[in-house]
């Protein structure tokens, strides 16, 4: 292990550069959200979110001091590309959980969070309304078959393949308290115009225990 202190700033893109230059494949680092009274706590979860969007390789936010013994890695995948998601973001996800999995001796789940369709209020006040409600049965038929083809490749089983409805910030803690996963994998999108970088910058995968 080699230990190094670098002026540099600010920290999250100093961390960048150590990493790049030295062809770090995973960046370890402790969640400050809410550290505490420390007097830059605020810095400390910016740096935390500006890794987890700029970072070009995965990020482990360790959020407590307990050791991973087998555990459950849940993958928060979107095999529906909402907001333009690239393609191959869900992949990429499931790789590194599968890598997670195998160094740890774990078990992967994956998940996707749907929505539901809602009622849509007339156009003309006494108009008609249109219930798509009715369609939820197909959606959620689709979101099923969806999700059983991104983990097409990959050691899901079918007992460890999650389909829920709702807003994925709600529905991925949920699930992840109720299957007691010790890690979730998910994909942080950067649309930022930064440039700084000698790589370019890339959708990455964060890993979030």
């Amino acid at each position: 292990m080699d230990v190094a202190a670098d002026w540099d700033y600010p920290p999250y893109e100093a961390i960048i550069r150590k990493a790049q230059r030295i062809s770090a494949d995973l960046v370890v680092i402790e969640n400050h959200h809410g550290t505490g009274r420390h007097p830059a706590r605020w810095l400390l979860s910016y740096t935390d979110w500006e890794l987890l969007r700029m970072c070009p390789m995965p990020v482990l936010l360790v959020k407590n001091r307990r050791l991973y013994h087998r555990p459950r890695v849940l993958a928060a995948i979107d095999p529906s590309h909402a907001f333009a998601k690239p393609a191959n973001l869900d992949r990429q996800i499931l790789r590194a959980g599968a890598q997670l999995v195998h160094a740890l001796h774990g078990e992967l789940h994956a998940l996707h969070a749907f929505y539901p369709a809602l009622p849509i209020a007339p156009a003309m006040p006494d108009g008609p309304i249109a219930d798509l409600t009715d369609g939820n049965g197909q959606l959620e038929r689709d979101a099923r078959r969806l999700l059983a083809r991104a983990v097409d490749g990959f050691e899901v089983k079918p007992g460890h393949r999650h389909l829920v409805e709702g807003r994925p910030n709600d529905a991925i803690p949920r699930a992840a308290r109720r299957e007691r996963s010790a890690i979730v994998a998910m994909g942080v999108v950067s649309r930022s115009g930064l440039k700084r970088f000698s790589s370019a910058i890339r959708p990455n995968s964060s890993w979030t225990p």
